[in-house]
């Protein structure tokens, strides 16, 4: 299965479990995946 079957798939699963976020309360995301490093490196040097 390459990555672009995979990601098709696991979509359903992020719209299935679209939830709203109360008021007030801090949130914590995951970020991960192709090219994120790459994205975060020029401002983790500072």
């Amino acid at each position: 299965m390459n990555f672009d079957e995979l990601d098709r798939r696991l979509r359903v699963f992020e719209t299935a479990h679209d939830h709203c976020a109360l008021p007030g309360l801090y949130l914590v995301a995951r970020l991960d995946g192709r090219g994120f490093g790459q994205l975060v490196a020029p401002q983790s040097k500072a």
